[in-house]
């Protein structure tokens, strides 16, 4: 593999992690809270 190739696929996986990253903190943030409020709503029905 050229170093120019290596260069390029190093600055595209940096460019997509910074551009992907929000993205997968809001996903993940979400998904925990929509887990919480499923729980919740679990123990609440049950109790």
């Amino acid at each position: 593999m050229p170093v120019n190739m290596a260069y390029w696929m190093y600055r595209l996986w940096y460019f997509s992690v910074n551009v992907f990253h929000p993205f997968i903190v809001v996903i993940l943030s979400t998904k925990r809270r929509y887990w919480n409020g499923l729980n919740v709503t679990v123990i609440v029905i049950r109790n």
